[in-house]
């Protein structure tokens, strides 16, 4: 027997065999890096779920942040690192939801006055 093996196993948390004597019961838990990678992953969604995350994505317009100037290279950097253009390339695409005009018109009729109406019914 390895007696550096013994005290690695016995280190890690395993009963491995002792001085002398003989491993009857381990209780040494194999912990892959998926495995922790799982419980970890499981404990980010269950924090998830429990919150109600919103966001303010502030977008500065220059490198200076000087008013009356606007650098379109570092505006469209910014929305490209943010996820934004992405998630308008999704929308434009029609994925994942998109309303049908019938359901656009009811859920903002009341916005419209009576000519908008009598477009929206013609």
């Amino acid at each position: 027997k390895s007696s550096f093996f013994s005290e690695l196993f016995r280190s890690a948390g395993g009963s491995g065999a002792g001085e002398g004597g003989t491993a009857t019961q381990s209780t040494f838990k194999l912990r892959t890096v998926s495995s922790i990678f799982s419980k970890q992953l499981a404990s980010l969604m269950e924090a998830l779920s429990r919150t109600q995350p919103h966001y303010i994505r502030c977008i500065k317009p220059n490198y200076a942040c000087a008013r009356s100037t606007f650098v379109a290279g570092y505006v469209h950097e910014q929305l490209a690192y943010g996820g934004v253009m992405e998630a308008i390339r999704i929308a434009r695409s029609g994925f994942p939801s998109r309303k049908t005009f019938a359901d656009f018109v009811y859920r903002y009729d009341i916005v419209l006055d009576s000519r908008g109406v009598e477009k929206c019914d013609g």
